[in-house]
């Protein structure tokens, strides 16, 4: 499987199980294709979360994560 820089700085793959250490997501499964159908299930689910609460908590959680600079469009 290729990836990209991009790629590997998102998501990094160890034996099935799929990390975005940025996000403190990950996605497990007995083969590559069912861990990443796993971590797609789970980034859905941290949007939706996301989505759920006020601007300015989306901005705290986010800086709390190490983002600086968030530009979030209203």
């Amino acid at each position: 499987m290729e990836h990209s820089f991009k790629d590997l700085e998102e998501r990094i793959g160890i034996k099935n199980n799929l990390i975005s250490p940025s996000f403190l997501v990950s996605g497990y499964g007995e083969t590559e294709g069912a861990a990443l159908e796993d971590f797609r299930y789970n980034m859905n689910v941290f949007v939706e979360d996301l989505n759920k609460v006020s601007l300015k908590e989306k901005v705290e959680y986010l800086q709390s994560l190490g983002f600086d600079n968030i530009n979030i469009l209203h």
